[in-house]
């Protein structure tokens, strides 16, 4: 009889197959025609299945270099038994929730489904080979500065290529920070409604519904851990505070971004990159009654639920330009403020997108770069004349930041007014980078303009 295997565990097993059969560059862990958790599952099984899928492609790297020695080098075979094992492992060396036997007991009832008896078996033997041996420190050794880089991608579990580029950029130490940085379970940052309520009665009304959440470094913003045993997203989403529109899940550093567009009563702005639209409700928060936020994104589907938002959040509507002929259109009537959150390599998000420690590669930042550079052109075209363009990524990378604001901005007519760059710091903030840029009141009309 088959052993049964539970919903959440099967749900992560099913989606990290997945993420092994597809190329790295193009692997995720769900998208909008197979969303990732099911919707099918109920509140707890969802956040199970989130946390372990995530923390199997987080740890990929390390999970990889102690099954090559407990399998002598051989590489799992088919992709279902090595998501299996894979499964099996981090819950065994990472998470500590779970009995040893357990994760044993479902990774071999998850192998028999696509290798029978066979898979079943080597699954069983590997896993209990670990057992023996539980202790991480046993299997992988903490890289010193004349280690090879794949001892560095086994023990920080990063691709080679972003290792090397850090360790080159900012040293082994900050490097350290930086790879420590993207292996620990993100906190979750909440933006209050201030619209609605102050920062001190939300907190203790999320006390009250079991929720402990701490103060953020911005005035607005919350923090929620996200340690074993603590409330994750799912629980938090389920709160009366949330369903009254009384706060927002962002992070601290996104909020900043915010502000550096100095809003004010009656403005017109326009977000240019602003799927999935939080910083869309962020700024209609900023602007109150009486200003306007349009919204864009080349993927108008991602921006389905931003209606939704603005009704629970008690909102203006924020209006959606579902086309490239509307977001045009804006240039007869140009806008105060445009936000241009550019698409971008994700490195100083990694805790939360763990996939794209995988995606990078220096070829792959180069095209991000001419997109972005595309993307200022085509921003300055909508601001009005003394409008503020504010530039921001969630890149750690000079190329996507500094370099690229203080090239373009003379080729495309704006000031550079500021620039900064964030390097993540767990249970704080988020990392990125930031520019605030104007289109000058007075321009030369023989000027050539994008």
């Amino acid at each position: 009889m088959a052993a049964r295997v539970s919903p959440a565990r099967r749900a992560a097993w099913e989606v990290v197959t997945a993420f092994l059969v597809a190329k790295p560059e193009t692997a995720r862990l769900g998208s909008r025609n197979r969303p990732f958790p099911p919707p099918g599952l109920d509140d707890r099984d969802r956040a199970l299945a989130k946390d372990l899928a995530e923390g199997v492609v987080r740890r990929t790297g390390t999970l990889d270099a102690v099954l090559l020695q407990l399998t002598r080098g051989k590489k799992p075979r088919p992709h279902g038994v090595h998501a299996a094992l894979l499964l099996g492992a981090y819950q065994i060396l990472f998470d500590v929730g779970v009995p040893a036997r357990a994760a044993v007991h479902e990774a071999v009832a998850l192998a028999r489904v696509v290798a029978r008896d066979g898979g079943a078996g080597f699954t069983n033997a590997v896993l209990r080979k670990l057992c023996a041996r539980p202790d991480l420190a046993s299997w992988i050794h903490v890289p010193g500065a004349g280690d090879d880089l794949d001892d560095w991608v086994a023990y920080y579990s990063h691709c080679a290529p972003l290792i090397a580029r850090w360790r080159h950029l900012h040293g082994d130490d900050v490097a350290r920070r930086l790879l420590d940085a993207g292996n620990v379970r993100p906190h979750l940052g909440l933006r209050c409604n201030e619209t609605r309520i102050r920062r001190d009665e939300l907190l203790a009304r999320l006390a009250e519904e079991g929720v402990a959440a701490t103060p953020g470094r911005h005035p607005s913003s919350l923090l929620v851990g996200r340690e074993r045993g603590e409330p994750g997203s799912t629980a938090v989403l389920e709160t009366p505070s949330f369903r009254d529109g009384l706060f927002s899940v962002q992070d601290a550093t996104q909020i900043e971004v915010v502000d550096l567009l100095d809003l004010g009563p009656g403005q017109r702005v326009l977000d240019l990159c602003a799927a999935p639209g939080g910083k869309s409700t962020a700024i209609a928060e900023a602007l109150g009654d009486g200003g306007t936020v349009f919204a864009y994104d080349r993927d108008p589907g991602r921006l389905a639920g931003v209606a939704g938002e603005c009704q629970r959040l008690g909102l203006a509507p924020v209006r959606v330009l579902e086309s490239t002929d509307d977001l045009a259109a804006l240039r007869a009537e140009p806008v105060d403020r445009v936000l241009v959150d550019a698409p971008c390599s994700n490195t100083g998000v990694l805790a939360r997108r763990v996939e794209a420690r995988w995606s990078f590669s220096e070829g792959k930042l180069q095209t991000l770069t001419e997109v972005q550079a595309q993307l200022l052109g085509e921003a300055v075209q909508l601001l009005v004349p003394g409008g503020r363009l504010v530039y921001s990524t969630c890149s750690i990378e000079p190329e996507e930041n500094e370099q690229l604001v203080t090239r373009m901005a003379p080729e495309v007519g704006l000031e550079l007014f500021s620039v900064d760059r964030t390097l993540p710091e767990p249970g704080v903030c988020d990392g990125g980078g930031v520019a605030v840029l104007r289109r000058p009141a007075h321009e030369n009309p023989n000027e050539k303009r994008p």
